[in-house]
């Protein structure tokens, strides 16, 4: 195990080394798009009070020096969250092949993406969001704890336009916002306190990713992925995307697999999610110049 555990580390610490592009600001192809004088607006992250600046990731004493520093009343905050996203990300990595982060494509999804988590409720988690393609013709798109947002090929492909990225995007940023995936690590597996979380010493990585990555394959609940829904909904419609767009997906979806996403979504997710347009009284607005261009051109760069 600690041989692993060193081999973790080392991924993880190659991860913190790459470039996060276009973190903190509003990137202006995406926002001039969106009008209300988007577009070349530098936004500042907030410093997030009682959590000193981390310039690269712990060793395996420093991490378990935090670790054992956080009393049975503790709650994983900003900087655990982020060293577990790391981990949890490195290993998602280590079986899948990324595009490079300054690819065109990569460029391109991180733009539509950060532009979306500016309209959430946690635009700004510790390190910023990282949003990576991955090279698998598997439909897919899943998030880990504190802004790490993954896509894969197979997704792009299936996807029709920019609108409809914008809502699978939501819907991970979401996941993030409403923090999913730390939620239901410590529900399931009863942990009081985050010490208890993440225990190197103890072997406790691997059983944390293997129920990390079942929850980001199969869903987490009905309850919390219909909330992803809605809250990718709402962000959508304030960035002036067409929120319809994602409703379609869910369905070309259900057709194409037979179901709305995994074993864990809601059985009625596209009614749900009608509904909630409803609810909201959605106007589809009106279809923006250039983002049809854009996306075409990122699918003719795919591999």
């Amino acid at each position: 195990m600690k041989h692993a555990v060193s081999v973790i580390l080392v991924m993880i610490c190659v991860l913190a080394s790459l470039p996060a592009h276009a973190q903190f600001n509003l990137p202006s192809a995406i926002g001039n798009a969106l009008g209300g004088g988007g577009g070349n607006v530098p936004v500042s992250p907030p410093p997030v009070p009682g959590v000193p600046s981390v310039p690269g990731v712990p060793d395996a004493n420093g991490m378990q020096n935090i670790i054992e520093g956080m009393d049975s009343s503790n709650q994983a905050g900003p900087r655990f969250e982020y060293m577990l996203g790391y981990a949890i990300a490195a290993m998602v990595l280590g079986g899948h092949k990324p595009l490079p982060l300054d690819s065109p494509v990569s460029l391109y999804v991180d733009q539509v993406g950060q532009t979306v988590a500016l309209a959430s409720n946690n635009p700004f988690p510790y390190k910023g969001y990282l949003f990576v393609v991955l090279d698998t013709p598997e439909i897919n798109a899943f998030a880990a704890p504190a802004g790490f947002v993954f896509i894969t090929t197979g997704m792009l492909k299936f996807l029709r336009n920019e609108d409809e990225l914008a809502g699978v995007l939501g819907h991970e940023v979401a996941h993030v916002e409403l923090n999913h995936g730390l939620r239901t690590l410590k529900e399931g597996r009863g942990w009081q306190s985050a010490g208890e979380l993440f225990k190197l010493d103890q072997g406790m990585l691997g059983p944390v990713y293997d129920e990390m990555n079942k929850s980001m394959r199969d869903g987490y609940s009905a309850d919390l992925e219909a909330e992803a829904d809605t809250r990718s909904a709402e962000m959508c419609a304030k960035l002036g995307y067409n929120a319809v767009a994602f409703r379609d997906v869910l369905e070309r979806f259900r057709q194409k697999t037979g179901t709305y996403g995994g074993a864990k979504y809601p059985d009625e997710r596209g009614k749900l999610y009608a509904d909630k347009l409803a609810a909201m009284r959605f106007a589809q607005p009106a279809p923006v110049p250039g983002r049809t261009d854009r996306f075409a051109s990122m699918l003719g760069l795919l591999p």
